[in-house]
């Protein structure tokens, strides 16, 4: 053993890893009185440590893993005391060697590999506590579903009492309590893939009033901190209840950039005040692009309707037409609201309301390359 060693040995009780780590030596240091000045003895029981991490995410399926350490301040500051009292050159931190070592050593158990960049999990061990935190990455999903009865939102509503911000009241999810197809989704995902909470892109809304039929709406979602990761065999469609089915459901590889274009095929139900002119109805254009505005953003977006046809049945019409994704077609069919333009009282020349009863049901939403 160096002198160097036996000097620094004589003043503090070192481990043999923060011994090694401060001077070459192949001796191994006689035992420490007391536990390791820096480390306070983990290196000692690290085994035992790499074991608790290994238990705790035997409750997630992953192909690889990362772990890390929320380590005491005080282990480099009594090693940054020792190098400086003993001027030796700076190597590898403390922190770091122990990430390293628990690391290689979880390497050795789980017979899986270490991925600093992109892991399915990524495990925190608290060393003052001596508890496991886990985080998984999220998983992705494309899915599809229809709606065959009314009176249902597409979306969970705010929390009216906080606004969205979390409370009590809503369990600090910021959402109101009750049934929507978010809601029977989310706990459907929740379920299958034991995540935390999940987070939905949807390739469009409806009105709570309307059917959504044909093969269904795509969505994204996000499955947050996922015990499971892999899909098993599911008949589909699913059933989640209050008349919605789960048409699709496949795991991708990435996180989606954006919901990407797509056309609706929308039947709508609507008053007119007035009967119009039966010229005018059967002329309509085959091609309408209409403007539509967004005050909030102080946006124009340009939308496409693509070969409309009205039946008349008295004072009813029943319209069928193709549109561009992100249309209001609540505010196309009856003017009201921020300006679309042009739209159907302007093209028809009469006041437009939809039955609010049966407003319009979207019969399929049609995406390229799906």
């Amino acid at each position: 053993m160096s002198s160097k060693a036996k000097a620094i040995l004589k003043r503090y009780p070192l481990c043999p890893s923060c011994l090694r780590r401060q001077v070459s030596t192949k001796i191994k240091p006689p035992l420490q009185q007391g536990e390791c000045f820096i480390c306070g003895g983990f290196f000692e029981r690290i085994d035992d440590v790499a074991k608790s991490v290994a238990a705790t995410l035997s409750e997630y399926e992953f192909e690889s893993f990362s772990v890390g350490l929320s380590a005491p301040s005080e282990w480099v500051e009594r090693e940054d005391l020792i190098r400086s009292e003993f001027k030796l050159r700076g190597k590898r931190n403390v922190k770091s060697e122990a990430s390293h070592r628990l690391a290689s050593t979880l390497v050795e158990i789980l017979k899986k590999p270490l991925n600093r960049f992109k892991p399915d999990v990524v495990a925190v061990v608290d060393v003052a506590s001596g508890t496991v935190k886990v985080d998984a990455r999220s998983l992705y999903l494309l899915g599809r579903y229809t709606k065959s009865r009314r009176d249902l939102p597409q979306k969970q509503p705010r929390c009216r009492v906080c606004g969205g911000r979390g409370c009590p009241e809503c369990e600090y999810t910021g959402k109101a309590k009750g049934f929507s197809v978010e809601y029977l989704i989310s706990q459907y995902l929740l379920k299958i893939f034991q995540g935390t909470k999940t987070t939905f892109s949807w390739f469009g809304s409806e009105d709570e009033r309307s059917l959504v039929l044909g093969s269904g709406r795509p969505f994204y979602a996000e499955v947050h901190n996922p015990k499971k990761r892999h899909l098993l065999p599911l008949t589909l469609p699913a059933n989640l209840g209050y008349g919605v089915k789960l048409t699709q459901l496949t795991i991708l590889d990435d996180k989606p950039e954006k919901v990407p274009s797509f056309k609706v095929k929308v039947l709508a139900r609507v008053l007119f005040q007035s009967k119009p002119d039966k010229k005018v109805v059967k002329n309509l254009p085959p091609l309408i692009e209409v403007h539509q505005a967004s005050l909030r953003k102080r946006k124009t977006y340009l939308k496409k309707i693509y070969s409309p046809t009205i039946r008349l049945v008295k004072n009813r019409g029943y319209i069928r037409f193709v549109c561009d994704g992100g249309l209001s077609i609540r505010r196309f069919l009856t003017g009201v609201g921020e300006p679309v333009t042009p739209n159907l009282p302007s093209l028809l020349g009469v006041n437009v309301e939809v039955d609010e009863e049966k407003p319009f049901d979207i019969l399929d939403v049609i995406v390229e390359g799906f």
